[in-house]
């Protein structure tokens, strides 16, 4: 017999993008953050920080083998903790998409990350230039999408034979919006069925999403979108901390997306407030309360003491870049907090 307490929006796939540009998190907070996530019901990392070379302007080279070890090591722990590990690699700056030669370097670079006990993997071609760059790509390919849809669905056929089980996402370069793009349509045409497709909603940091909205595009894309949420990440403004409670998402959207990812701050302790308020949505969206959800963060993470403070930081910060209203925070209210989560986290 079904469950008839759960929820019927609730999310199958809950997860966090390290998809920031910036400081990437150090190793050990990693670990920390996987730890957090599984107990907090998450049940899927993405390792895909900007600034990470091997990620994206040197994407074509090895690992060093200190690095190799600290992913597997990444992969082993969510193995542990119930979080799917998925490693992600953006070689939009740089590839030939016709080009034979990079698309094998691009395979041994997937192929690698697979001996590390990686079976998720995503292709990540977002914030690179909206037209073909290359004159032999011009060639062989009438528009960027088209060149996009063809790479991702060799690199999935060429996954399949090779990793047993193994599953691809994509992040295209028009990922906002309501999908009435050419780019969309021809993705949607064109890209393997199997291959998700992430979305950030009507705009790159969406004060609301709707579930009119992800019709929309799931009805241009030909299938549900993974929602990559914008919330709390503050690369684009270093001067805030996003630590208010998620705000503005349709509790319907559940049932109408394939999974649900946010994209955290560059401060990993100072995350887990929103990560918090975001885990309490996707477990029962139809009875989120933010303001409730982030007095309990408070408490659960900073004790009842940092309470008054940490509700004034946030009405400077998550709850007005949500409203659309976004306020610098006070230059020693972001010490303060930085300097209480530094503490807390080591």
């Amino acid at each position: 017999m079904a469950d008839s307490t759960k929820d019927k929006h609730t999310f199958a796939i809950r997860g966090v993008v390290e998809g920031f540009f910036g400081p990437p998190w150090s190793h050990a907070a990693r670990m920390k953050m996987i730890d957090f996530m599984g107990a907090a019901g998450y049940n899927c990392y993405i390792y895909a920080p900007k600034d990470d070379p091997f990620h994206r302007d040197r994407w074509r080279e090895d690992y060093p083998k200190a690095d190799a070890k600290k992913i597997a090591c990444l992969a082993a722990e969510c193995a542990m903790r119930g979080v799917d590990f998925c490693w992600a690699l953006s070689p939009g700056l740089s590839i030939r998409y016709s080009s034979a030669k990079q698309f094998q370097e691009l395979c041994a670079k997937f192929l690698a990350l697979s001996h590390l006990g990686v079976k998720t993997f995503a292709l990540f071609l977002d914030d690179i230039p909206e037209e073909i760059q290359h004159t032999s790509d011009k060639k062989h390919f009438p528009s960027l999408a088209a060149a996009h849809a063809d790479l991702a669905n060799r690199l999935l056929a060429h996954l399949e034979k090779k990793v047993p089980g193994a599953r691809l996402w994509f992040c295209p370069t028009a990922y906002f919006g309501d999908g009435s793009s050419p780019y969309i349509a021809t993705l949607g045409a064109q890209l393997d069925r199997k291959i998700d497709v992430f979305w950030t909603g009507p705009q790159v940091v969406s004060p609301s999403i709707s579930a009119a909205q992800a019709r929309a595009f799931a009805k241009a894309l030909g299938r549900k979108p993974l929602l990559w949420d914008n919330y709390p990440v503050n690369d684009y403004n270093r001067s805030t901390l996003n630590i208010g409670p998620l705000r503005g998402r349709d509790p319907k959207l559940g049932s109408l997306l394939a999974g649900y990812f946010t994209n955290p701050m560059n401060e990993p302790f100072a995350s887990k407030l929103p990560l918090l308020t975001i885990a309490d949505y996707l477990k029962a969206p139809e009875k989120y309360d933010p303001e409730k959800s982030f007095r309990a963060a408070v408490r659960k993470l900073c004790g009842p003491d940092a309470a008054a403070p940490l509700e004034l930081l946030s009405q400077y910060s998550g709850a007005d870049v949500l409203s659309g209203a976004p306020r610098p925070v006070p230059a020693a209210a972001l010490d303060a907090a930085r300097g209480l989560w530094n503490q807390a986290e080591h």
